[in-house]
């Protein structure tokens, strides 16, 4: 089972009050792989696309996220973005990272610096991210718009409950 930010999440957000998304992962005894690539896109607001995240957060399961600001800040080629993964306890998380350290550091010595001091500077000062939250609603209403006009139907409000 794959639960995708893009698309995906504005159709399940209408069913996370109820418990719905989390129950087929509780049940079968899953690892929620969260993908948050197009971050902003789905609502128009980052944190509103958040809730899948902060509902598993909230469930108190192990989970992983991959975000990327490649999209939403526009820094394709950059290589700007986070793995987070949440787990039980701290020797668990312990374990996770010896296995994750062994499989990033042959992919790169040093990752690149550009993207993320950009991403930084955007995040931490205050104007520079007024300014993006307010490009990031304008992408995703534009998005909107592309979508009623070819037909497709606007997920956004729908409940699936």
């Amino acid at each position: 089972m794959d639960l995708q930010s893009h698309n995906l999440l504005q159709r399940t957000w209408g069913c996370t009050a109820n418990g719905l998304v989390l129950s087929p992962w509780s049940a079968r005894n899953l690892f929620p792989f969260l993908d948050m690539a197009y971050q902003g896109f789905a609502t128009g607001d980052i944190d509103s696309d958040a809730a899948a995240v902060r509902l598993f957060a909230q469930d108190g399961h192990g989970f992983a996220v991959s975000q990327s600001f490649a999209k939403n800040m526009g820094l394709y080629g950059e290589r700007i973005g986070a793995f987070t993964l949440v787990c039980g306890s701290k020797d668990e998380a312990d374990r996770a990272m010896s296995q994750i350290k062994i499989i990033v550091r042959p992919m790169y010595s040093n990752p690149p610096i550009n993207g993320a001091r950009i991403a930084h500077l955007i995040l931490t000062d205050p104007q520079l991210r007024q300014q993006w939250l307010q490009d990031v609603k304008g992408m995703a209403n534009r998005i909107m718009s592309i979508r009623e006009r070819h037909g497709q139907p606007n997920h956004e409000h729908e409940d699936t409950a």
